[in-house]
């Protein structure tokens, strides 16, 4: 996902997301995690068609509901790009030979050499051909998705007071997406933003009010009675609890337990507190800087953390001892000096059943060297850090 900043003649693009891939399971809850920036929101934005995607693809219950052509795009710039730098030099060495040959050796060589030009056009032809029919899939696949589907996908905003609209009751709030999606009995509405309303713990007669006659707690609850009025099968919680006081978190980590529970949802559970993560999702994937660098489930994760930037989140988790809080050590992520790319650039790779990390043939070894000191006793996993156990 690329975005555009600036303005022409000085515009950069930012790569916000880079090669990410996970597939989230029916009723399972995945968690997202890392530091601002790291493009946590920007993935749940493009999952739900908020953003266009510049490349890649978005697959729903079997269906494609987005994809971006860039990289289509860029391989039918650089194979034209390629081609001309081999005719070039087919053509320079040619001119270099033929003084060298007999007429009827020039002109054996110069037939070769234009033999050689034609397959190559050929297989550019084949290569371009190929790669618009895909930019053209692409096109149908962005405007004829069903909606029926992209319906099904609601989100959860981080701030409740900015994405609520402070001119509209929360009746109206609510029943905003019910309308657009052509349901305009008013009673029928009315009845279903009832039913909502109790179920996220609020009362019918709030239908009447404004925002800002809500606290913070009582706003992301409006947002969540929102999402849920679409009746949706996959809700992006986009940081529902950053901006809430932490006694209002716990109640609407559980309001968000019981819904799922009761309406069978799936969820994907974006936050930067590892712990609450934990707690909430079956899975969890850590990102940083665009960059999906491990990915395991829960328990996995933190009896196995592996990349160290996961253990910088791990030792960044406050202890509710204020002694050993005070004295323990947080590990500070620095890729500069803990990898080493130049030789071998990173993968995505899968070093136990179900856990994936960022990583080359070198920090593979590594990583599997550390899971068996771990499992064998020889070292344990405290705050983050691993801990060699002598003797």
């Amino acid at each position: 996902m690329f975005f555009k900043l600036g303005v022409w003649p000085n515009t950069v693009k930012l790569k916000a997301v880079h090669d990410i891939s996970f597939d989230i399971k029916e009723g399972e809850t995945f968690g997202i995690v890392g530091e601002s920036g790291c493009g946590k929101s920007t993935t749940g934005r493009c999952i739900i068609h908020l953003y266009d995607i510049t490349s890649g693809s978005i697959y729903f219950q079997g269906y494609r509901i987005a994809a971006g052509d860039r990289w289509n795009q860029k391989e039918i710039k650089y194979s034209k790009i390629h081609l001309k730098e081999k005719i070039k030099a087919i053509k320079k060495q040619e001119q270099h030979d033929l003084p060298l040959l007999s007429p009827d050796d020039q002109q054996k060589l110069i037939k070769k050499d234009e033999e050689k030009i034609r397959k190559l056009k050929e297989r550019n032809d084949v290569l371009i051909t190929r790669q618009k029919w895909k930019i053209k899939s692409i096109h149908y696949d962005n405007k004829h998705s069903p909606k029926s589907l992209r319906n099904q996908i609601q989100m959860i905003f981080q701030d409740p007071v900015d994405s609520l609209d402070p001119r509209m009751t929360v009746e109206d709030i609510i029943q905003e997406g019910l309308k657009i999606q052509g349901f305009h009995n008013a009673a029928e509405n009315h009845r279903k933003t009832v039913e909502i309303l109790k179920k996220v713990g609020l009362v019918p007669e709030h239908a009447s009010r404004y925002p800002h006659e809500f606290s913070g707690g009582q706003r992301q609850r409006i947002g969540i009675a929102r999402a849920l009025i679409m009746n949706p099968k996959l809700l992006i919680c986009d940081e529902p609890i950053s901006a809430l006081d932490v006694s209002i978190r716990a109640q609407i980590i559980n309001l968000l337990n019981e819904l799922k529970e009761e309406m069978g949802l799936t969820m994907i559970f974006i936050a930067h507190d590892l712990s609450t993560v934990k707690y909430f999702c079956n899975r969890i994937g850590v990102m940083y800087f665009g960059n999906m660098v491990e990915l395991a489930d829960s328990d996995e994760l933190f009896r196995h953390p592996l990349h160290p930037y996961t253990k910088s989140l791990l030792s960044a988790i406050p202890q509710p001892n204020p002694f050993t809080e005070k004295r323990r050590t947080r590990l500070v992520y620095k890729p500069n000096e803990v990898h080493d790319y130049s030789q071998q650039k990173p993968t995505f790779r899968e070093i136990l059943p179900g856990h994936f990390v960022l990583c080359n043939d070198e920090e593979e070894q590594k990583y599997k060297k550390e899971i068996e000191d771990i499992d064998s006793g020889k070292a344990i996993v405290k705050n983050g850090e691993e801990i060699k156990i002598e003797g």
